[in-house]
């Protein structure tokens, strides 16, 4: 596959491999398996530079360390200020950045490459917009492998071609992307800074409307037009009533006396109660991974859901699995109904759904939990409780496991939400949905005007590659004749090293040797 039909005038190709410094490990990749563990983690020492670190043409901040000593053990790993970071696995290939000044002492981790570049023949922040551009993405689209995390290799990373102007050309052609992309990425970072207001404007939205602090609360209502009305207490009474009609809850309520969560849970408006999800359900359970009972998924079929259909409380149906009508059947336990409230318990925590007519018929894995509740007109309610910083704190709190976190069935049934009386939840629920639809238009806004930030940046790429962004000057020395030459200078240096006379051992010194031994 070519990357593009011609180059411009005195430009040519150069694998990058062949843009590194005459060194053994001018480029390398990261150390794999029992050379870097968990254990050998430090909460402070020289830098670890991960996936994470790499950005899209810049470098992100995420901290981790090791100590000193390992470091010594891992130096042909070593990465210095101004050379050339590479991501080998993720979705976007390559993905390039420069390491920082800020960086010092570091190594980098597997599937991270680090290039230490010909200064002669070229600039890292050069080779970082190749291969970030577009082009070479697509090029390296039709070589890449995996399924779930495509990567590349660091053979055929080595071999991705560059297209190389002229050295001068170069320092003209980094110089105008960075005066052009600042401005770019001055906006980007004012729209970042909206998302986040928009983050905690939702938290705060959240948060009102599970401390009565959202709309008028029933009993100030109900006092001003002098009615009755029914408290939190007496709804939450009429639910258990439905519970003890014969059908016994997957998780055994009364675990917890309300009177204890009362005392220890903040105070609630007037007419409002605490209670637990335990007591509001009917059942709490979740699936089963169809391959492990012997189904495989399928191209049609039952919808599966896994925890990344879970979206903005409801299931989107775009990533969802299928599986067979049998599987399904075999599956029963697990399979949904409408009202459902799902809440995911393993990977990503936290995220919330509530089923609907349109998401049926539907089955769930172990990673999601099945909240089945006594009554479904307190779910919308409890997706809004579940949402709120609160619960979402209380998760990070007693997630377990290391790497792939989870939750078990008994910790969510356990967990306190308020209740509101009925009337006053389709209130709060209403204005919720209000104020979140506007954060939500102006989110869509955000995202188109970032997807239009990043076309600018990678049409100004493609123009830097095609020799349209800068005026070329034909005094310039051609690319080629630069690579050959450095060629040959590389190659009469390692000549002039043979031929240098090698030390010479001291007389006797053998025979010294052997006579001590």
């Amino acid at each position: 596959m070519t990357i593009v039909d011609e180059l411009p005038r005195g430009w040519t190709w150069a694998p990058l491999a062949d843009l590194t410094v005459e060194s053994p490990h001018s480029i390398t990749d990261g150390p794999f398996g029992s050379h870097l563990k968990t254990s050998h983690y430090t909460t402070a020492g020289p830098r670890v530079v991960r996936l994470q670190n790499i950005g899209d043409g810049n470098f992100i901040d995420e901290r981790a360390h090791i100590s000193e000593e390992h470091f010594g053990a891992l130096c042909r790993h070593e990465v210095a200020a101004g050379d050339l970071l590479i991501a080998l696995l993720g979705d976007t290939l390559p993905r390039a950045c420069v390491a920082p000044p800020s960086l010092g002492p570091a190594i980098v981790k597997a599937d991270c490459v680090r290039a230490r570049l010909d200064a002669r023949l070229t600039l890292p922040a050069y080779v970082s917009f190749a291969l970030n551009s577009g082009e070479i993405r697509k090029y390296v689209t039709s070589i890449r492998h995996g399924v779930g995390r495509p990567r590349i290799n660091l053979r055929e990373l080595k071999e991705i071609p560059i297209p190389l102007a002229p050295r001068p050309e170069q320092d003209r052609i980094v110089a105008e992307i960075d005066q052009q992309l600042s401005r770019i990425e001055a906006g980007v970072a004012g729209l970042r800074r909206v998302e986040g207001q928009l983050a905690r404007y939702r938290a705060s939205v959240l948060k009102a409307a599970c401390e009565g602090r959202l709309v008028p609360t029933e009993a100030e209502l109900a006092r001003a037009e002098g009615r009755r009305f029914e408290s939190g207490d007496s709804l939450l009474e009429r639910i258990r009533e439905k519970g003890r009609v014969g059908i016994e809850s997957s998780l055994a309520r009364g675990d917890q006396p309300r009177r204890e969560i009362a005392e220890a849970s903040p105070t609630v408006p007037e007419g409002w109660c605490w209670t637990t999800l335990g007591e509001l359900s009917l059942r709490i359970t979740k699936g089963t991974t169809p391959t492990s009972v012997g189904f495989s998924f399928t191209p049609t079929g039952i919808r599966f859901v896994k925890v990344e259909s879970l979206v903005a409380g409801r299931i989107d149906h775009s990533q969802c699995a299928f599986i067979a009508p049998v599987a399904d059947a075999a599956l029963a336990r697990s399979r949904l109904m409408s009202g459902d409230l799902l809440f995911s318990i393993a990977g990503t925590l936290g995220r919330l759904a509530v089923v609907r007519a349109e998401d049926l018929p539907a089955n769930t894995n172990q990673a999601i939990a099945i909240i089945r509740l006594l009554d479904q007109a307190v779910g919308p309610f409890l997706l809004v409780a579940l949402s709120s910083a609160r619960t979402q704190e209380r998760v990070a709190a007693e997630k377990r496991g290391v790497g792939l976190f989870n939750l078990n069935l008994r910790q969510v049934g356990s967990w306190e939400v308020p209740l509101p009386p009925l009337a006053e939840q389709c209130r709060i629920v209403a204005e919720v949905e209000r104020r979140l639809s506007i954060a939500d238009e102006i989110a869509a806004t955000i995202d188109t005007a970032l997807a239009r930030a990043e076309r600018l940046r990678q049409s100004i790429l493609k123009r830097a590659f095609e020799g349209k962004l800068v005026p070329q000057d034909p005094n310039d020395e051609p690319a080629s004749v630069l690579l050959e030459r450095i060629r040959k200078e590389r190659e009469a240096a390692a000549e002039a090293k043979q031929r240098e006379p090698k030390p010479r051992r001291a007389r006797g010194t053998h025979r010294r040797r052997v006579a001590r031994s």
